[in-house]
């Protein structure tokens, strides 16, 4: 302010006429350009003089970090230590799911670390997180066994964690009995007992072997008879003194 012991002063940003023009802060005294960073999301703006006091106006001065890929807080970095991060996280943590926590990555906020609910399977987990283990888990009621020969399929049961085949009929041993027993697409073949020596032994017969024959047990033609000691006089021959070789006429 002017008196009559002082003369205009150069104006400033105060509220006062100091060069005693009758206007206070004329001319917007004071004002500086790139009063704030321009690093990050912060950018500058100009300091202006609003009632009496020097303001930024225009600019950016940053905030506190988040995860959003930014340089919120202008110091250089990005997603640095952003607030939020390390909070419990997921679906569930009942049977074979667990929490996870929060992370940033890429931007944006992530749960790490997470075990969710999965495809309930019989193994006396429970893989779908529903409190209870093996409950109609998808690989029971498949089709199980063979349909070869004998064997009819059954359809697979969860017991105690574990897929049992049940319903079906399974191979046995071969028999004679022109079935495919053991339902290896084969009918009669290695029968148990076949190959045994059967036949009286004695005599003029020789043993045979037992043979699996049209759904019956058979003897092997090995066995066979001797023939007669004594010779067949209408096939015999004798030879004449001069070396001739003539059939005897039957007696």
């Amino acid at each position: 302010m002017c008196n009559d012991n002082t003369g205009p002063n150069i104006e400033i940003c105060n509220g006062l006429d100091e060069d005693c023009d009758a206007m206070t802060d004329e001319g917007n005294p004071g004002a500086v350009a790139r009063a704030a960073s321009g690093i990050g999301v912060c950018t500058p703006g100009t300091l202006t003089c609003t009632g009496g006091s020097l303001m930024c106006i225009g600019g950016n001065a940053g905030t506190g970090e988040a995860c959003n890929g930014l340089d919120d807080d202008c110091d250089g970095v990005v997603d640095d230590n952003p607030g939020g991060l390390g909070l419990s996280c997921g679906t569930t943590d009942v049977g074979e799911c667990s929490f996870g926590s929060t992370i940033c990555s890429n931007g944006t906020v992530q749960c790490a670390g997470e075990i969710g609910p999965a495809t309930e399977v019989c193994n006396s987990l429970d893989d779908d997180c529903d409190g209870t283990a093996d409950d109609m888990p998808v690989d029971a009621g498949q089709v199980c066994g063979s349909s070869i020969g004998a064997c009819d399929p059954g359809a697979f049961v969860c017991t105690m964690g574990m897929l049992v085949c049940t319903g079906g009929v399974g191979p046995t041993a071969e028999a004679c009995n022109a079935i495919d027993d053991d339902c290896d697409g084969k009918v009669d073949e290695m029968v148990p007992g076949e190959g045994l020596a059967c036949g009286a032994g004695m005599g003029p017969c020789s043993g045979g072997l037992t043979k699996c024959i049209m759904a019956r047990w058979s003897v092997s033609r090995d066995e066979r008879r001797h023939r007669d000691l004594q010779p067949d006089r209408r096939r015999l021959r004798r030879h004449d003194r001069r070396g001739r070789s003539v059939r005897r006429r039957h007696l």
